[in-house]
């Protein structure tokens, strides 16, 4: 007997969440060691998903995903005070993505305004969590802006990265209609 879910946005967030937790942080330990997709997960909320009352379901997948990898033995270094920071973070990649009504590209100019807003939404992202760390995180005292700045720039260029060729791959999925993935009628009227 075969048990399809036709729900799509149920089937949206078990996907989402499935990427989340398989990519976050060591989470399934050496199993599987990806790229963290928590952004581009956010993202694809804000665009399919839309509703606010949706991404305090990510947040606790990604609260969950954390507590687990910092009981197995990853260390807890980043939970501190600034860890809450995490949900503006994240809001920021959801907000930008209600931008957008699919992920369908339509035309060049539809690509490169995605694009720049992807780029946009995550560099402000990496502005809030490297900031709220290196100045609430109590392990710099008397952390200046330009000390801030040289300490977490080597950190940058990847965490844009990894969330653009995410969202590149995702996107390439979503527009070339293969028989696993039909991009039209994700999001309800």
């Amino acid at each position: 007997m075969h048990f399809i879910i036709k729900n799509k946005k149920f089937q949206l967030i078990s996907g989402l969440l499935l990427l989340l937790l398989i990519t976050r942080g060591h989470s399934l330990g050496d199993i599987i060691d990806l790229p963290d997709a928590t952004l581009a997960v956010f993202f694809i909320g804000g665009v399919y998903l839309r509703k606010y009352l949706y991404a305090p379901i990510f947040f606790f997948a990604a609260f969950l995903s954390d507590n687990h990898a910092f009981a197995n033995g990853v260390s807890d270094h980043c939970y501190t005070p600034a860890y809450l920071f995490l949900i503006p973070t994240y809001m920021t990649l959801w907000v930008a993505g209600r931008r957008f009504q699919s992920l369908k590209l339509e035309s060049l100019k539809h690509c490169i305004t995605m694009a720049w807003t992807l780029a946009l939404a995550t560099s402000i992202a990496f502005i809030l969590s490297s900031g709220s760390f290196s100045f609430l995180s109590g392990y710099y005292d008397h952390l200046t802006i330009s000390e801030h700045i040289a300490r977490s720039s080597p950190y940058y260029i990847p965490y844009l990265l990894n969330t653009l060729i995410y969202m590149a791959g995702i996107i390439f999925v979503f527009n070339t209609k293969t028989y696993f993935v039909h991009s039209d009628g994700l999001q309800e009227s």
